[in-house]
Order: structure tokens, then C-alpha cells, then sequence
């Protein structure tokens, strides 16, 4: 039964991958001119479906409404942490269906509580998010993105069939939606409240509204990152090490063929060094790929990978095999542009150089 839902819910988001329109250019940056200088004056003035192109730039571009149907492409999240590079900045509230949204870093809040607003069809990848807050959305994916909170944080909130996929969380929590996939991530932090002190884990988030429920976690890893917490949920194919919970599943959870307490062996000699968070894994590159001793190694429930190199959606790669940490959209790019002889004469031949790549 649950395998049917799943296919169902996969099959919703066929048709927001469809093409879309019109493709406008938006750079607050003054050394990069685009046709817009506002992410928000570009959504006001386009027509549902079409795509939005935003550059990086040394700027933020501030709080954005997305009230149409419509495809926002950011440059990439990759100067966020390296001095003297730029990203695109922004963050969003999707007040609209079928709404995609790729290569940026900031937040991103969904649907709305009051004045009551359900969104459904949402598609986020290749992000970096301080917070993604579901709030009102049935139908959501989540995939390829570095997330420091995915969240349903109140109890008025509504959500319901949300694939959260090959993603590195520090914290993911549920207290209320229903049929939400937890598929092929890396959860790398333990949450500690101060007041009163006691260690939460991975799936609840301080002062929220109890533990996560009815949710479905399978072919994560839990490297650091507790699975506590939870209840009335389903652990199968997971990997826990050096967690304050390893043992899977417990309580009134069920689930079977997890891997109890055992090394991931990720590539990178410092992945498991002292205070993890999804922040250290981009500032300092460090290399989660498996080794091919590792125990993840096609042990997943789908005899692929356990983590974000298995399941639906692979980690996307450098040319060298290292996992690519900088959100930049798969598309074609041109890199340089020279010109040979700038001056022309009558009927003569203007001659250049372009280098660039097709879609990686």
C-alpha cells in the first residue's frame, strides 16, 4: 500500500517538469545587467509558466512572494561560504501550485496558515536552506539540497505527501503531516536545548510541537545525527553510527534491515571530526562519498546505495567524481567570450571565441 502512495505521489510532479514559457534575467548586481533588477519585479511582471534566471550577486535579493506558476533558476549557492565569491541569496514564500525552484541559497516557506492558502505541486532542488517551513502544501519534493531545517512547525500547519530526498539535513521534524517519504539522506547533527538540558536529535526541532510522527525513513544515514524523537513511524535500510539512538527500530516505531552502529566510511578523513553541521560540509568540501568497503554500499531497500549517492536522485557529481557542493543548475553554460577583432569593416567578418559546456 505504501509503495502504491509513493508511485502516486511521484507521478504528481510529472507534470510541473513539463517546459515552460517565457525566460527572463534578473541581476542586482551591477557588474552582471539582466532584464530585471528584482527577483520580485520579475514574478510580478511574468506570465505563469515561465522561467526566471537569477545571477549571483554580492546582494541579497531580499523577501520574494512567488504568486504564479513559474520556474526560478539561481546560479548556485556556491560563493556562500568562500570570501570574495557571490551567490544568490533570496528568500521565498511559494503562495502558488506547481512553483520549481533551484540553485539558491536563503529560505524557503510554503503555503500559508493565515489567511489560510493550501499550495500543491512544489518541486525544491539543488538548495541551500537555512529553513524550509511547510506550512499549508500537499505534494512537495525536496531533493539534491543542503538544509539546515525542514520543518512543519506549528499545529495548524497542513501537509501531506512530501518526498524528502538525497538531501544533508542537520534536523528534519514532523509532529503532524502525513505520508512523508524520508528517503536516501545524511542527517549530521544533534539538536541540544539548554533549558531544560536534554539532547533532542535530528527530528524535532526546539520548541516545537512534540516528536516526529508517521513518517517513513528509508536508506538514510544517521552519522552523528540521532534518529529520537520519533513515533508511529517506519525505519527500514537506514544506517545509524555514533548516534545517541542506533538502534532501529524502537519504541512504537517499526521497520527491519537497518544497520545498526556501523561505520558509513565516508571517503573524507574528516567527516565524522568534532561538531558536524551541514554549514562545515560546504566550507570545508568535506568528501561524503562511500568508500567501496562501506556498509552503504548497495544496501538500501531499492539495492542501491544507502545515503545521497542511491535512490531516485544521486548526489550530481563533479567531472572528477567528487560531489558537487555548489547548487549550480545542470544546464548548458557558456564560460568565456572573447572577441578576435571587435573592429569590422564593411562585409567583413567578425570573429570570436566562446568556450563553455552542455548540461552537466
Amino acid at each position: 500500500m505504501r509503495k502504491c502512495l509513493f508511485l502516486v505521489i511521484v507521478i504528481m510532479f510529472i507534470g510541473i517538469l513539463k517546459s515552460y514559457s517565457a525566460q527572463w534575467t534578473v541581476s542586482n548586481n551591477p557588474n552582471m545587467p539582466a532584464q530585471f533588477g528584482s527577483v520580485q519585479t520579475a514574478i510580478d511582471s511574468a506570465a505563469a509558466g515561465d522561467t526566471i534566471f537569477v545571477y549571483n550577486s554580492p546582494n541579497s535579493y531580499g523577501n520574494v512572494n512567488v504568486t504564479k506558476k513559474l520556474h526560478i533558476i539561481g546560479a548556485g549557492y556556491w560563493g556562500v561560504w568562500i570570501s570574495g565569491r557571490e551567490s544568490t541569496n533570496c528568500s521565498y514564500t511559494i503562495l502558488a501550485d506547481s512553483v520549481t525552484i533551484e540553485g539558491m541559497y536563503g529560505s524557503v516557506s510554503i503555503g500559508r496558515v493565515s489567511p489560510a492558502l493550501l499550495v500543491k505541486g512544489i518541486i525544491l532542488k539543488n538548495l541551500y536552506m537555512g529553513t524550509i517551513d511547510l506550512q499549508r502544501v500537499d505534494a512537495c519534493l525536496i531533493y539534491n539540497s543542503i538544509c539546515e531545517n525542514i520543518q512543519i512547525f506549528d499545529k495548524n500547519y497542513y501537509v501531506e505527501n512530501i518526498i524528502v530526498s538525497n538531501n544533508i539535513i542537520n534536523r528534519l521534524y514532523n509532529p503532524r503531516g502525513s505520508n512523508m517519504f524520508v528517503l536516501n539522506n545524511i542527517f549530521f547533527i544533534d539538536t541540544y536545548s539548554s533549558n531544560p538540558p536534554y539532547w533532542l536529535g535530528s527530528l524535532i526541532f526546539q520548541g516545537g510541537y512534540g516528536s516526529t510522527k508517521y513518517t517513513i525513513f528509508q536508506n538514510n544515514i544517521f552519522s552523528k545525527g540521532s534518529p529520537i524523537q520519533a513515533e508511529y513511524s517506519s525505519f527500514n535500510n537506514n544506517l545509524t553510527f555514533n548516534s545517541r539512538q542506533n538502534t532501529l527500530p524502537y519504541s512504537n516505531n517499526n521497520g527491519a534491515n537497518n544497520i545498526i552502529n556501523q561505520d558509513p566510511k565516508y571517503r573524507g578523513s574528516n567527516a565524522l571530526d568534532g561538531w558536524n553541521s551541514v554549514h562545515r560540509v560546504v566550507e570545508q568540501n568535506i568528501d561524503l562519498r562511500l568508500a567501496d568497503d562501506s556498509p552503504a554500499r548497495n544496501a538500501g531497500a531499492d539495492s542501491t546505495d544507502i545515503g545521497i549517492s542511491g535512490g531516485l536522485y544521486p548526489w550530481p557529481r563533479n567531472a572528477d567524481g567528487t560531489y558537487d557542493y555548489s547548487g549550480r543548475p545542470r544546464l548548458p553554460e557558456i564560460e568565456s567570450f572573447n572577441l578576435v577583432n571587435p573592429i569590422v569593416g564593411t562585409d567583413g567578418t567578425l570573429r570570436f571565441n566562446v568556450k563553455g559546456n552542455k548540461a552537466r
